[in-house]
């Protein structure tokens, strides 16, 4: 955790369900006394949640799972719930949204958040 720390402090933190690991490192981080500091976190999630909900399609129990975020833009299937794996497929994901939403131009950092 000292490490993810470290690295987090002045970084922007990027997740898919930021909710539940930003919540979660943010615990354990506290518990171990420890201060986790980005500069900002990124979820994909809520930014394809948004577009769903700006092109007025239906959002279905599971339509945000990474893994049907990622089928919907054709990326490849991972394994789950591992986290290498994981943070590859929402990095992955995180490029498709950046180029779907900025059209090939240069996004800021606000667009996404």
């Amino acid at each position: 955790m000292t490490e993810l720390c470290d690295a987090l402090h002045g970084k922007v933190l990027v997740c898919h369900n930021a909710y539940l690991d930003w919540g979660v490192i943010r615990l354990n981080s506290k518990r171990l006394g420890l201060e986790a500091l980005p500069l900002a976190i990124v979820d994909t999630m809520q930014i394809q949640k948004r577009r769903q909900l700006k092109q007025n399609t239906e959002l279905h129990q599971d339509s945000l799972t990474l893994a049907n975020c990622r089928t919907r833009y054709q990326l490849p299937d991972y394994e789950v719930h591992n986290a290498l794996t994981d943070a590859l497929a929402t990095a992955e994901l995180l490029l498709v949204l950046i180029n779907k939403i900025g059209a090939g131009k240069p996004l800021k950092l606000s667009a996404l958040m």
